[in-house]
């Protein structure tokens, strides 16, 4: 089973599109997935946004990103989990891009991301720091490695001994997803 773990805090706004994105996409996919919207100390309606839509809420109170999808994993019933920013729509080719990189034996990854309209002076200059684009958004759509040779991202050698402890060969390989449209014109 696929498990999509989405960290939320006051998404009311935004969280309607990534969900129906979402949706439609581990639909078109055919393999038995679930959804789980992890809902961080929201004061606005994302709680009753998600559960409108039958998904399954896991409400926290940490307001850490990395603990709340955290919280999301463990909550997990699925064997692969993708998590899934609540201002981000996921398409159908993005998904099978990661399935298909976790089949061939990828631990991680990430996709590259692009943004519509207009975009702050100082995004401008960090987004093609994270984003492997030019400053003004074009240039080259270069592929960032799953894992970097040598290293995890966030943990190294601690990360590469649990891996490892627990069966896990450590691969490097292509980035698994293509760019997809969001609505806040982030793509991913």
């Amino acid at each position: 089973m696929i498990s999509f773990v989405i960290p939320a805090h006051n998404e009311e706004r935004l969280l309607p599109q990534t969900l129906s994105a979402l949706l439609a996409a581990a639909e078109r996919i055919g393999r038995p997935y679930e959804v789980i919207v992890v809902n961080d100390a929201s004061t606005d309606r994302t709680r009753e946004i998600a559960l409108e839509r039958g998904i399954r809420v896991i409400d926290v109170r940490h307001r850490q990103i990395a603990a709340t999808r955290n919280s999301g994993a463990r909550a997990a019933r699925g064997d692969i989990l993708f998590f899934i920013d609540a201002d981000t729509q996921a398409n159908v080719g993005a998904i099978r891009a990661g399935l298909e990189a976790i089949e061939r034996g990828a631990v991680g990854g990430g996709c590259l991301f692009r943004y519509d309209g207009w975009i702050p002076w100082w995004a401008r200059i960090l987004l093609p720091i994270g984003s492997g684009r030019g400053p003004r958004g074009e240039g080259d759509r270069r592929r960032v490695p799953v894992l970097p040779p040598g290293r995890l991202r966030g943990g190294g050698r601690v990360q590469r001994a649990v891996l490892r402890r627990r069966g896990v060969g450590v691969r490097h390989g292509p980035q698994a997803a293509r760019p997809v449209s969001s609505s806040r014109g982030r793509r991913c």
